[in-house]
């Protein structure tokens, strides 16, 4: 039985090697770096998700986008990512939106969410 030849081992070789050294590049969106700033300009608002100021409609595990914390319970259930990403209905184009609140949110906005999202919500 004859041994394989170097000649054919090493473009498997540099193939391992160039894989290996490949830039990562997963998503390293957090809550604290870009998220909080969008959920702050689109969701945690007075008459919205504000915590202690949110109103009766709004339901109680979705009071409080202020912070990190009083997003768990959506986030872990999957109504944030299907209200926000699936259906699209977050923010939503209501008369009640204060006037220079969005009533949508950008692709840029959307696809950072959706990174953070697929990433577990990460908090920074």
């Amino acid at each position: 039985m004859k041994k394989p030849s170097f000649f054919l081992l090493l473009p498997l070789f540099a193939m391992a090697v160039f894989a290996c050294n490949k830039e990562d590049d997963s998503c390293k969106t957090t809550y604290s770096d870009e998220v909080k700033a969008i959920i702050d300009n689109s969701c945690a608002y007075s008459g919205c998700h504000s915590g202690s100021t949110a109103p009766a409609w709004v339901p109680e595990g979705s009071k409080d986008y202020t912070n990190y914390e009083g997003m768990l319970d959506n986030l872990n259930n999957g109504k944030f990512a299907e209200r926000v990403l699936d259906l699209k209905t977050m923010p939503p184009a209501a008369n009640f939106i204060p006037e220079g609140k969005p009533t949508e949110l950008t692709a840029a906005e959307l696809d950072i969410i959706k990174c953070w999202v697929e990433s577990k919500y990460p908090k920074g």
